[in-house]
């Protein structure tokens, strides 16, 4: 008996072996579970799709719907004329499949996270896109989170921003428009990115609240108060970070701000900036008018800034070191020999070398051991 059970063990064991390793990464809707790569295919969170050397979907023994679309799980394609992918739910990133050529259709519930598209897409409201590179125009009702868009055709537009058109990030090397002047009652917004191109507002709805321009939006609607950002000298230059790069902007720049789009101001051999508005001038690293972060780049914080022009220069303002922490009678020492001061929300926080205090509550965060101490 105890032979006849291992038997069977045994022979259930070699049947396993050889399923094919999808079979086993089936969810129990039919949908592959979401994985990296396999096998060349690259997959969503509930579908895959193979990109031929064409440019179109592999749909060979895919069974075909009653408007004549091969039906994939989660996507569908209508291969008449130069064929349209739509991809109706999860989250689709084709990196390392064949650039796609036919047009391509985001649902409501689906998202692009990577690939190369290289005809026109449709994200319809509530669709989103959060990576890739797209070649021609993108006409966007969803949200644009990030990626490249190019913009070869349609005179040069990366992106028109429709209806409920949401950009917040990207990276947008042609032009783009803001709203349909045909349809007043829209909320097409723009709160983010870097638009290296003409932006224009073409609604009296529409809203453009943030982001980074080399040239200064245009138009009708909403669109907020910003900032001109120069340098001089030989290789002095903004650079824009995104998707782990530093984009050259060159000398000028202009930035309506948010907390996300952050620049920095970089020269071979220079480390410390002086920044000049109309009330000033004032080390970078000193001044309440950008929030540093620990990289070095900086958003604007327009609170804090006099006038509409910024003027980077070389620094000649000496940076004191912050100070460390000094307790007096239990509590810091929030003399001016002992401390720093910035303004944040109105209320004044007293700082130095790992620590802040908002006369209440003392914050240490030192990035290296620190040693306190007792003023007597």
């Amino acid at each position: 008996m105890k032979k006849r059970i291992l038997s069977l063990v045994l022979a259930l064991s070699m049947m396993i072996s050889l399923f094919p390793v999808s079979a086993l990464a089936q969810t129990p809707g039919g949908g592959a579970a979401e994985m990296a790569e396999e096998n060349g295919e690259m997959k969503g969170t509930t579908g895959s799709i193979t990109i031929n050397n064409s440019g179109v979907p592999v749909t060979d023994g895919l069974d075909i719907d009653s408007d004549g679309n091969y039906i994939g799980t989660n996507w569908k394609y209508d291969a008449d004329g130069e064929g349209t992918l739509t991809l109706m739910s999860g989250t689709w990133n084709l990196a390392n499949q064949n650039a796609v050529k036919c047009y391509v259709a985001i649902d409501e519930k689906a998202t692009v996270a990577g690939g190369t598209f290289e005809n026109t897409v449709w994200n319809e409201a509530d669709g989103k896109i959060s990576g890739g590179t797209f070649k021609k125009a993108v006409s966007n009702k969803g949200t644009i989170t990030g990626g490249i868009f190019v913009g070869v055709d349609l005179e040069n537009t990366s992106v028109i921003n429709y209806d409920t058109g949401k950009i917040t990030g990207g990276v947008f090397e042609n032009n783009v428009t803001n709203g349909d002047s045909g349809d007043e009652e829209i909320s097409a917004s723009i709160t983010g990115g870097l638009f290296k191109a003409k932006v224009q507002n073409k609604a009296a709805s529409a809203a453009i609240t943030g982001g980074v321009f080399v040239t200064i939006p245009t138009g009708s609607g909403t669109i907020a108060n910003g900032y001109t950002l120069t340098t001089s000298g030989r290789t002095s230059k903004f650079l824009y970070a995104a998707d782990g790069k530093e984009i050259d902007l060159g000398k000028s720049v202009y930035v309506i701000p948010n907390d996300t789009d952050a620049l920095k101001v970089a020269c071979d051999g220079v480390s410390n900036w002086d920044v000049a508005d109309d009330s000033g001038t004032y080390a970078l690293t000193n001044w309440d008018g950008v929030m540093l972060k620990p990289d070095g780049s900086f958003t604007l914080n327009p609170d804090k800034i006099s006038g509409t022009t910024l003027t980077f220069t070389v620094s000649t303002t000496p940076v004191t070191p912050d100070p460390e922490l000094v307790l007096a009678d239990g509590v810091p020492d929030t003399s001016e020999e002992h401390a720093k001061k910035k303004t944040v929300g109105g209320k004044t926080i007293y700082y130095g070398d790992g620590w802040e205090y908002d006369g209440n509550t003392l914050k240490l965060n030192p990035v290296s051991e620190k040693r306190i101490h007792t003023k007597q």
